[in-house]
């Protein structure tokens, strides 16, 4: 062999250098043959040819804005996609609105006016989430609104996300690769695709007429005196409602979601989950576990070379701490031991994509919550030597509502880590898989015990729990259901209608009286106090609500109760009549008294007009411009219908209309 490698080595060296210089240009000529990837047409704008390099540098560019603050592009611009942000910006550079860089880092001072109160809002939005969305949005806004009002606490949050800012802006650079200048030129494309949005929404012309009238309307104020009389106030002497009247009651509402009916009266059950927990109370743990003096001295020798002197001062933290310790540790062990009870069941079920596929017997062969805890008691014994008392199981029979769940003690405050952030067991609960949610990210089903990550509350109590069933929003199925809701709310129908039929008696009593006394009738004598027993709270008084502001949209301080049209126009009919130059009591307090019923709230509002404070000239040259945008905003969103009022701006509009056309999207 080796002869013959001898006797051809320079033909041998000839063929593999022809094989070598092929291989090395045989590349470069199909890139030659094919052209610069980068080139290739891969959409088009009407007869415009896209290429490649353009939507990559708008990715590029939509990859860093969104690292830089996701609430700017999502939200502010309602960005969908990179080549949506391809579209905007061309847009707002074919209608002159992009400038070079620096235009770019002259807004990012903007940005830290504008994003600050909406982050402070959504920072106290997750904070609040456990009590609902819809309570939490409306305390995070006036939360918000707090803040800022504080010049220290709101300097202090623009110093937040100025940082924030910056950390982002870093972030994104990094992973796009740009430059400083190319990140203040995509900020620059944002600022522009900004004003074009602007530009859009103040298009509409409104008529300085209208723009007067409209504020007039807006900022009349009439201001009264109120006493508010619900109806549980006016239920004694109302009778039992008969059989006959509690099933009139139950047949209107069935059907209905409680808040949305005639009298706010619903009986609709909201989606709902039967649940069962086993506890690991923390506090029992740390009962259970004595610390070794021994233990103690190794760790003060331990430590003696950090701090020589003090030991004795530091001996009951050196304590804590290896008794923090030991708990932790006989945590994780109950943890592993769960865990070992239900894996060993659960991984014999198949797969269905993040959840399982149940045997029609897995009800009444799978684990019991009793046993596990029996056996998370007998393992720590056998491998710590540690005696806990048996861990508290909980099984709740009844249909619990998210707002239910969230009112039980212990596992109503836990939280549930899903990816990034903590999530309510209660919110949790609702997107398990049998209400037709995505299993929390975390394969959320019925009978399937929840163990890894278990829920935890503030003072590191585990829950492992298991959804017994789950039913979507439905009609109760009998009365039965709701039994107690009936009857309560056919009493409160009987005494509102009473208040309705003396409301004259009322308002009279405030013109002979005064308010005051009208608020006297409804006083609830204390209860008496049982032997040997703290006696019930008080139910407070009512209160005449002084200087109460009436405008045609508006109720301020803001109440719910009494921001109903049908007041404010009582009210406002009233104010109409009063001379803004002349003092109210002109008038005879009998023209100015009214009793308007409240029938969404079940209550009566008996009120006395005070005053009325009309718009003047110097208020509405200061406010007029914000005025004629907001008028023009309403006008887009009344020409939009269901749609945004930003529709045209959509992603399926654009393409639409610019004729965009990816060319997998022909393929």
């Amino acid at each position: 062999m080796l002869k013959i490698l001898r006797k051809y080595k320079n033909w041998f060296l000839a063929i593999g250098g022809t094989l070598l210089m092929v291989s090395f240009l045989t590349p470069q000529a199909v890139q030659q043959l094919h052209g610069d990837p980068a080139k290739r047409v891969i959409a088009t704008l009407g007869e415009e040819k896209i290429r490649a390099m353009d939507l990559q540098k708008a990715s590029f560019e939509y990859k860093a804005l969104e690292r830089f603050n996701e609430l700017l592009l999502k939200q502010t611009l309602e960005v969908e996609n990179s080549d949506h942000w391809f579209l905007l910006t061309r847009e707002a550079e074919r209608a002159g609105m992009v400038g070079e860089y620096g235009d770019g880092e002259t807004f990012l001072p903007m940005l830290v006016t504008e994003l600050t109160p909406r982050l402070v809002e959504e920072r106290y939005y997750q904070q609040f989430q456990s009590i609902g969305p819809e309570f939490a949005r409306q305390f995070a806004r006036q939360m918000a609104g707090q803040e800022m009002q504080d010049p220290e606490k709101r300097r202090q949050a623009e110093a937040q996300v100025t940082q924030m800012l910056a950390a982002g802006m870093m972030a994104g650079m990094g992973e796009s690769r740009m430059t400083e200048q190319e990140f203040y030129r995509a900020l620059a494309k944002a600022r522009g695709v900004l004003r074009l949005i602007n530009s859009y929404a103040g298009a509409a012309r409104v008529s300085d007429r209208h723009a007067v009238y409209e504020a007039a309307q807006r900022a009349d104020a009439t201001y009264a005196d109120i006493v508010l009389i619900p109806a549980d106030r006016a239920l004694e002497g109302i009778p039992e409602p008969t059989p006959e009247q509690l099933k009139a009651n139950f047949d209107q509402f069935r059907d209905v979601t409680p808040g949305q009916g005639d009298f706010g009266i619903g009986y609709r059950l909201a989606d709902r989950t039967r649940i069962e927990w086993l506890e690991l109370d923390r506090a029992v743990f740390e009962a259970a576990v004595n610390v070794d003096p021994v233990e103690v001295r190794k760790r003060q020798t331990k430590d003696r070379v950090k701090d020589p002197a003090g030991f004795a001062e530091e001996r009951a933290k050196i304590e804590a701490d290896l008794k923090n310790e030991q708990v932790a540790l006989l945590l994780t062990e109950a943890q592993q031991i769960i865990k070992s009870q239900i894996s060993g069941q659960v991984r014999k079920l198949e797969s269905d994509s993040e959840f399982r596929k149940l045997p029609a017997d897995w009800a009444t062969t799978r684990i019991g919550w009793e046993s596990i805890a029996q056996k998370v008691v007998e393992g720590l014994k056998a491998s710590r030597g540690v005696t806990i008392p048996l861990p508290k199981v909980v099984s709740k029979a009844e249909w619990l509502s998210a707002e239910q769940i969230s009112a039980l003690p212990g596992i109503g405050q836990a939280m549930l880590r899903s990816g990034p952030r903590n999530m309510p067991v209660a919110e949790a609960l609702l997107d398990v898989k049998e209400l037709g949610g995505k299993g929390a990210g975390i394969g959320l089903q019925a009978l399937i015990p929840q163990i890894e990550p278990p829920a935890q509350d503030a003072a590191q109590n585990r829950y492992y729990f298991t959804v017994l069933d789950a039913r979507k929003a439905s009609a109760p199925e009998s009365i039965d259901e709701v039994r107690d809701q009936v009857v309560k709310n056919t009493r409160l129908l009987l005494a509102y209608e009473k208040l309705k039929a003396e409301a004259g008696r009322y308002k009279d009593l405030a013109v002979s009286d005064g308010l005051e006394a009208v608020a006297r009738l409804f006083d609830v004598p204390a209860p008496a106090a049982e032997p040997g027993k703290e006696p019930p709270p008080a139910t407070p008084p009512l209160t005449v609500r002084k200087g109460v502001g009436i405008s045609r949209d508006q109720v301020i301080p803001q109440d719910q109760t009494l921001d109903r049209p049908e007041f404010r126009e009582a009210i406002r009919a009233v104010g109409a009549k009063l001379d803004p130059l002349k003092p109210a009591d002109v008038v005879p307090v009998s023209d100015r008294a009214v009793a308007v019923p409240l029938p969404q709230h079940t209550s009566l509002a008996v009120a006395v007009v005070i005053g009325r404070k009309p718009l003047t000239e110097e208020t509405y040259r200061r406010f007029a411009g914000r005025q004629i945008e907001g008028l023009s905003m309403e006008e887009l969103r009344a020409a939009a219908g269901d749609k945004s009022a930003l529709e045209p701006f959509s992603y399926k509009a654009l393409a639409e209309r610019l004729g965009f056309k990816l060319k997998r999207e022909e393929t």
